[in-house]
């Protein structure tokens, strides 16, 4: 399936010498220009003298095309992966349209694709349009297939599908647009993650039959079997030698043919397990001694890694220096000194028949906190499988290319100031001038920015300006703030930017404000940790903690987000409450009354109820909901109904259930028996399910703990005093997973 070693090191030497021929032909004899065009190796020490272009500083915003075979059945990016696994939503989905997996699999989806209306010159000049400054092509995914004219990989678009050269097709229409160029690849998780193809159904007619993933004629694209059967979404366990070798000729390949200038893996630095990362870091090393030997010695190439060390290496690894950071579906909370980058969507990660996309509304909101805090946002919109964008998609980007018209001053080559914002505002600057975005148009026509109250500043305004109005506008300096005047019409819609002219801004001593305002933008206290507080957006309606104590919850617009470390990932789905297990298990109330649960298949229905209303999650993954009039029930396959009405439940360890009753009295659950307890009128309730302590909300809002087994049996109010300054009350609930208990979150009021 792959060359031979001793061919590929030959091929290596030789084109290392190459490159070293060229690099000396091209290097100036001066010692600046030596040290800066010196060929980077693949080590950390090597790589940490990597610094981000400064075009990707400037640019801000890019749009990115996840476009692959898979757009063909059209309902998810997985599909390669999760046709081949037995009763799920896309293997029910390919059984239906396109028969067994045995007889009808993904190679014969790929010759369905033929992506007739494919026109990279029009979609590219839609996105210039909307405001992009580079444009990102994916050059493959985890299901081993290459869109551009692969020297490694037979399977790839030229072949197959289409027959054309995507990734050469994308290139030319950028770099003729005058944006520049970058590719993705996904194939760092590809052995481990085709892996299913090698299964057999282990139930109905077809039990036992291999699916076609088996068949040698097909392992250039379904790959060898693992030897120890590692079928891990994720990056593979520890993958083998040569697969390593195939991933690294093949990311060289497409490197060099199209000379990108961003490159971007999904995850960290690959590999996990033997190579300790070393293929990946030679991989880097490449990206940039290419961009010196295409650019006059000057590294012009970004590389994008994503920091999951949180998730245990099995993602990849990461060292901060070497590349520039990239955040899938979230961003950071506070500004970055080096630039960094959000990856996102309109709304699935491939165009989806079933789905809805986000409003321009929100995505001109994301761009511009990005911005705020020194990052770049990178939006995919993904081609059907004809090649043609939908009607909606199309109308989205020209929202946002409206927008990007009148505002687009202050994103591009905007740099980050002393602070991102507070509340609804945002602030970048450029040029001398402040730029002061906000997100809410009042309605008494003025304005008033808290943090430009300048009667103790050497700083000086000497002009407020409104992007898309002609003319000043009136403004007064208070003690409170810089008020400004507002015309009569909005400019624009969804978010308006002030240009701020004056001086001396640089001189501003924000010490004195930082204190005496806590940001409120920030102000939704979400989880506590010892003496940490961790933050979120405002006006969240659920919290709880999951595996590693991740926090899930549903915020202000009712979509259920995840944080992990300084980054949210927001999804989709809409839920009114939302239980995360100790096994990993996520479950939410839909905004509909249905149950859904989280997987690699996205968010799927748990049919059999309706009605529901609160849930949780119990230690072993069992999902627990009150419905129907606060009726209670477990699924564990199948639903069971308990005796028992509530209003909330909570999951502790070694199955006790613990309810708010009707009347605002815990009640808890074990063993098949209820026991009532005395005290306190609650609304909201969590139990930790490592050490059983309770953490209720009552109906004033103060938040109290118990633990079970007290000899009082009274219920205790959590010492505030020793939780500094956290003196809020709560509308919601959680305990953390891990540390004993040390953690608990709720959610403030408005």
């Amino acid at each position: 399936m792959f060359e031979s070693r001793t061919m590929r090191h030959a091929k290596m030497k030789l084109s290392f010498l190459s490159f070293l021929l060229i690099c000396c032909t091209t290097i100036t004899i001066s010692a600046t220009a030596e040290q800066a065009s010196e060929p980077f190796v693949g080590t950390v020490e090597s790589l940490e003298r990597y610094e981000c272009p400064e075009w990707f500083g400037d640019a801000k915003f890019g749009i990115w095309s996840c476009w692959n075979a898979y757009t063909v059945p059209g309902v998810g990016d997985w599909y390669a992966r999760l046709m081949y696994i037995e009763g799920s939503s896309h293997y029910k989905y390919h059984v239906a349209n396109y028969g067994h997996p045995s007889e009808f699999g993904y190679k014969d989806i790929i010759p369905l694709w033929k992506g007739e209306k494919f026109n990279p010159e029009e979609q590219i000049e839609l996105f210039k349009k909307a405001g992009a400054k580079y444009f990102v092509a994916m050059a493959n995914h985890h299901d081993n297939f290459d869109l551009w004219d692969s020297k490694h990989q037979k399977w790839n678009s030229v072949n197959y599908g289409p027959k054309i050269d995507i990734i050469g097709a994308w290139r030319k229409a950028t770099l003729r647009s005058g944006l520049r160029f970058g590719l993705t690849s996904h194939l760092e998780r590809t052995w481990s993650w085709f892996q299913t193809n090698k299964g057999a159904d282990k139930n109905g007619p077809y039990a036992g039959i291999p699916y076609d993933g088996n068949d040698p004629k097909y392992q250039d694209l379904y790959l060898k079997p693992d030897l120890n059967g590692d079928d891990n979404a994720a990056h593979p366990v520890n993958a083998p030698v040569e697969w390593r070798e195939h991933w690294l000729e093949r990311c060289q390949d497409v490197i060099q043919q199209h000379d990108p200038d961003m490159f971007y893996v999904d995850g960290g630095v690959p590999f996990y397990g033997d190579d300790e990362g070393r293929t990946g870091l030679e991989m880097i090393a490449y990206l940039y001694n290419n961009s010196l030997r295409t650019n006059e010695g000057k590294n012009e190439a970004v590389m994008c890694i994503k920091n999951w060390a949180a998730k245990k290496g099995r993602w990849g690894y990461y060292w901060p220096g070497i590349a520039t950071l990239d955040v899938e579906r979230g961003r950071l909370e506070k500004i970055n000194p080096d630039p960094w980058q959000t990856d996102t969507s309109i709304g699935d990660w491939t165009w989806n028949r079933n789905t809805t996309y986000r409003s321009a509304r929100e995505i001109i909101h994301e761009l511009v906190d990005i911005v705020s805090k020194n990052g770049n946002l990178l939006l995919n919109v993904s081609p059907r499988d004809d090649g043609s964008l939908d009607a909606d998609a199309v109308q989205l980007l020209e929202d946002i290319g409206d927008w990007m018209a009148v505002n687009s001053e202050s994103i591009y080559e905007s740099r980050y100031w002393k602070i991102w914002g507070i509340d609804d505002f945002r602030i970048v600057q450029k040029e001398g001038a402040l730029y002061v975005t906000t997100f809410d148009w009042p309605t008494s026509r003025s304005l008033t920015v808290p943090f430009l109250a300048l009667h103790d500043s050497p700083a000086k305004i000497a002009k407020v300006e409104l992007l898309g109005h002609n003319g000043a506008l009136r403004f007064e300096n208070q003690e409170k703030g810089l008020v400004i005047r507002l015309p009569e019409c909005k400019p624009c819609d969804h978010a308006w930017v002030f240009k701020i002219s004056g001086e001396r801004f640089d001189e501003m001593d924000l010490t004195e404000f930082n204190k005496t305002h806590v940001n409120k933008a920030d102000k939704t206290k979400i989880w506590f940790q010892v003496s940490k507080k961790q933050t979120v957006k405002p006006g969240n309606k659920a919290v709880s903690f999951g595996k590693d104590d991740a926090l899930w919850g549903i915020n202000a617009e009712g979509f259920i987000f995840t944080k992990m470390g300084d980054s949210i990932e927001i999804s989709k789905q809409r839920g009114i409450d939302i239980g995360a297990g100790l096994d990993g298990t996520v479950a939410a109330v839909g905004i509909d009354g249905l149950v859904y649960s989280l997987s690699h298949d996205g968010w799927q229905r748990v049919e059999g109820i309706t009605g529901a209303t609160r849930i949780d999650v119990d230690k072993k993954g069992k999902i627990w909901v009150l419905h129907r009039e606060g009726k209670i029930a477990y699924y564990d396959g199948s639903w069971h109904t308990i005796t028992g009405t509530g209003k909330d439940i909570g999951c502790g360890p070694d199955g006790l259930i613990a309810i708010v009753a009707g009347n605002g009295r815990i009640h808890t659950y074990a063993e098949g028996v209820w026991t009532k307890h005395q005290g306190g009128k609650f609304a909201r309730i969590d139990v930790s399910p490592k050490t059983g302590h309770m953490v209720m909300v009552d109906v004033s809002g103060k938040v109290f703990v118990n633990r079970i087994g007290n000899a009082d049996g009274t219920w205790k109010d959590l010492p505030i005093r020793k939780w500094q300054r956290i003196q809020e009350q709560a509308t919601d609930v959680s305990c953390g997973q891990v540390n004993d208990d040390e953690i608990i979150g709720w959610i403030n009021p408005e």
